[in-house]
C-alpha cells in the first residue's frame, strides 16, 4: 500500500530579484486549502524541511536540498514537483 501526497498548493506570484520563498502563500491540498506554516530544521550536513497545516493538522518533511527553487518554480512558472511524498502544486 502507497502513502498518499501532502500536496502544497502554492499561490501564483510574479518573479522579481528579491522574491522570498518565506513570503509565498501556502496551502494544503488534502483538507481543501489550510494554511500551511514551513520550518527550516537545520541538521550538521543537511536540511529539514517540516510542513504543518495549521486546519488538519498533518505534517510532511523532506531533506530535499532544493525545495525552495521547487516552491518558486511553482508559484512563478505553474510547474508541478513531486519528492517522496511531497507534491508541489500551483492553487487555482
Amino acid at each position: 500500500m502507497s502513502e498518499e501526497y501532502f500536496t502544497i498548493q502554492v499561490k501564483k506570484t510574479e518573479y522579481t530579484e528579491d522574491i522570498n520563498y518565506l513570503k509565498l502563500e501556502l496551502f494544503h491540498a488534502e483538507c481543501l486549502g489550510g494554511k500551511i506554516e514551513m520550518e527550516k530544521v537545520p541538521r550538521s550536513n543537511y536540511t529539514v524541511w517540516r510542513f504543518e497545516c495549521k486546519r488538519c493538522g498533518e505534517t510532511a518533511n523532506t531533506v530535499s536540498h532544493g525545495f525552495p527553487a521547487d516552491l518558486i518554480r511553482a508559484a512563478v512558472n505553474g510547474e508541478e514537483t513531486t519528492f517522496g511524498r511531497i507534491k508541489i502544486i500551483p492553487k487555482p
